[in-house]
């Protein structure tokens, strides 16, 4: 599995982590439902995929509050939660994962709100992550 399927592996997980019954979220279940039936993945990705998910719910208060600072004319209520689960991936990524760069962090945000977002989510997202510094 790519790094890049691995990020859609992440979006998914974060995003029912955080949009579905939070009490209930169990890592391996929602593993099991991300994943498309040919995908499998070695212990690196998993680890990839396990340290991701985590890092952003451990650190979840903090990266709304970034986002947040970099919203121009909306409020983190009226964000997509498509768009936010993009921005929290990312915004994660750029203060505590370094080894990646800036564009190359930006670019995957930019195709997974293509992917899972509206039509024009993509335009929203680059544009609060060329405002976040970290």
């Amino acid at each position: 599995m790519s790094r890049k399927l691995s990020r859609e592996v992440v979006y998914k997980l974060v995003f029912a982590q955080n949009f579905g019954e939070r009490s209930s979220f169990d890592f391996s279940k929602g593993l099991e439902v991300a994943l498309d039936e040919e995908q499998r993945i070695d212990g690196d990705e998993l680890e990839y995929i396990k340290g991701m998910v985590e890092g952003v719910s451990a650190h979840l208060d903090e990266l709304l509050k970034l986002i947040e600072v970099n919203l121009v004319g909306y409020t983190l209520t009226r964000v997509y939660k498509a768009d936010l689960v993009a921005l929290l991936i990312a915004t994660y990524e750029l203060k505590y994962c370094t080894d990646v760069p800036k564009n190359v962090v930006v670019n995957e945000a930019v195709e997974l709100t293509k992917k899972f977002s509206g039509e024009n989510g993509f335009k929203f997202v680059n544009g609060v992550l060329s405002r976040l510094t970290v």
